[in-house]
């Protein structure tokens, strides 16, 4: 059976808006999380509490998001922790992290 190659082609367009969408999402939620630990360091808050802060982002995420959105935080708070208390972008931590 042959299948029009507009379908196959259909196919390929649909999972790349899918990883697209996914992309945007990441995203997203990094910034969201940078902004919070940014927020916090403004305030003279600890590490401890801008690492909790930086956490509370998954909150706000769908329950079946939020093994990834921890999963973000975490690069956030092992590679990217650093850059926040410098002061760096969230557009630009995200980027350097590969989210953005």
């Amino acid at each position: 059976m042959h299948i029009p190659s507009f379908f196959v082609l259909l196919g390929l367009t649909q999972t790349i808006l899918v990883a697209a969408d996914s992309s945007a999402w990441e995203c997203e939620i990094c910034e969201d999380a940078v902004d919070l630990g940014l927020a916090a360091l403004k305030d003279n808050r600890t590490e401890a509490v801008v690492s909790e802060q930086v956490n509370s982002a998954c909150s706000k995420v769908a329950s079946n998001a939020t093994s990834e959105c921890e999963k973000i935080v975490g690069t956030i708070l092992a590679k990217g922790l650093e850059l926040i208390e410098d002061n760096v972008q969230p557009s630009a931590v995200c980027s350097y992290l590969g989210y953005c």
